[in-house]
């Protein structure tokens, strides 16, 4: 099992005789060119090449479809968190075998697996509140449980594709004595620290508490007498260790992926360190904006509907290879812009909306996705040249695109498959 991290390493390629992958370019755009004006082909081979892999992990079951769903949309490669049995269930639950092998030949979803965990050593006399990592390997742990994969796959799946989830599964790669020296430096984060268990706090409606910080970890004061109560306190109060802990690995995994996604009440300390570090542009704008999107074209949230049964994964991809092409791309560059920009989405969304044409046609764009599906069938054509003539049609359409193109398609599955439960019933 290869432990490289899932980011694109570019080879020059072979296909039915040409040398490059610049040959190729040369051959496959030339039609298009034409039509969209003349590019400078390095800097289609360097758009091609930044494809975004954002890495989902729930916190709960229930979040794994609605996240992964959303992600499809958001992102063009989504690292899938598999380290659970509870996302191996749900995985096994959601999605069929035509669904997922797809999903891996194309390398749009990436299985990953931990291969620590953060364990909390808790408070006695002596001792503090503190973090420590528990390595599977030097502990005779499976970190990705083939057995129990099997055993959950093996009704819906193949014994083909459960080894293919298998052996393109890879390992997150942290170093977990980086970790650790981050968490150090987040205890003396008072402001961090304080809203934490603060949280914690109304989270487990505690009475009050007090915290000593010390180096590598904290001591929890109950302000009571009552003995079973402070056993209470001390007890639920370290939760928030475990907040701090996962918060720093995933911010410690954002060196291996682009965003990382987690749907939780982890997700505003998440972002708030996030923001003062070194990350700017991260998921939760874009989430954020495509949920303002929803609301301004009278559609449920993705998610929600996602949870709801109102659109199936089959949908999010069906979506996903027509109208969302041009919407990840689109939501990418506008988010951007409004933060560089220091804009409202809402604004800019209005200024756009106002200063567009009248859009681009439909005739336009099936022409565009018509191509797009006719380099398809060109074998043994790589899909990185296919995402190379993606990449590089998809912005010069967009001056003219609306997001009503995607939510028109997103409209006609939904009452399509509304249809369908009504008929079931």
């Amino acid at each position: 099992m290869s432990d490289d991290p899932p980011l694109a390493r570019l080879n020059p390629v072979r296909v039915r005789g040409y040398k490059t992958l610049d040959e190729i370019l040369d051959i496959l755009l030339v039609p298009f060119i034409g039509i969209f004006g003349e590019k400078n082909k390095r800097g289609m081979y360097m758009m091609m090449t930044s494809k975004k892999v954002v890495y989902v992990t729930p916190s709960k079951p229930s979040e794994l479809v609605p996240l992964l769903g959303e992600a499809l949309l958001l992102y063009d490669k989504v690292a899938l968190d598999l380290s659970t049995k509870s996302s191996i269930n749900v995985l096994a639950a959601n999605i069929n075998a035509k669904t997922i092998e797809m999903l891996l030949q194309e390398e749009i979803i990436i299985p990953v697996y931990d291969t620590f965990a953060p364990v909390i050593a808790k408070q006695t006399k002596n001792t503090l509140n503190s973090v420590l990592i528990l390595d599977y390997m030097k502990n005779g742990i499976p970190p990705l449980d083939y057995n129990y994969m099997e055993q959950v796959f093996k009704p819906v799946f193949p014994k083909s594709i459960i080894q293919d989830v298998y052996d393109k599964s890879i390992s997150c790669q942290v170093d977990s004595n980086l970790l650790l020296e981050n968490i150090d430096f987040d205890f003396n984060n008072k402001e961090l620290i304080t809203s934490i268990f603060d949280y914690v706090k109304d989270q487990f409606d505690l009475p009050e508490f007090t915290l000593d910080i010390e180096e590598g970890g904290c001591y929890i004061n109950p302000i009571t007498k009552n003995k079973d109560l402070a056993a209470k306190i001390i007890d639920q109060a370290t939760y928030g260790l475990h907040i701090l802990a996962d918060m720093n690995y995933k911010s410690a995994l954002l060196s291996q992926f682009d965003e990382v996604i987690c749907e939780s009440e982890l997700e505003n300390f998440f972002i708030k360190k996030l923001r003062k570090s070194f990350r700017t542009i991260n998921y939760r704008h874009k989430s954020d904006n495509l949920l303002e999107l929803c609301e301004i074209y009278d559609f449920p949230d993705i998610k929600e509907s996602i949870a709801a049964g109102i659109l199936k994964l089959e949908d999010i991809l069906a979506l996903r290879k027509s109208e969302g092409q041009f919407l990840r791309v689109w939501l990418d560059r506008t988010t951007k812009e409004c933060i560089n920009s220091e804009i409202p989405f809402s604004k800019e969304l209005a200024r756009l909306l106002i200063s567009s044409n009248k859009g681009l046609s439909l005739p336009t764009r099936t022409v565009v996705f018509g191509c797009l599906q006719f380099l398809s069938f060109l074998k043994p054509v790589e899909a990185v040249v296919l995402s190379a003539a993606n990449e590089y049609l998809l912005p010069q359409v967009l001056n003219k695109w609306e997001p009503k193109y995607f939510f028109d398609k997103a409209r006609k599955l939904e009452v399509r498959n509304k249809k369908k439960f009504a008929s079931a019933l």
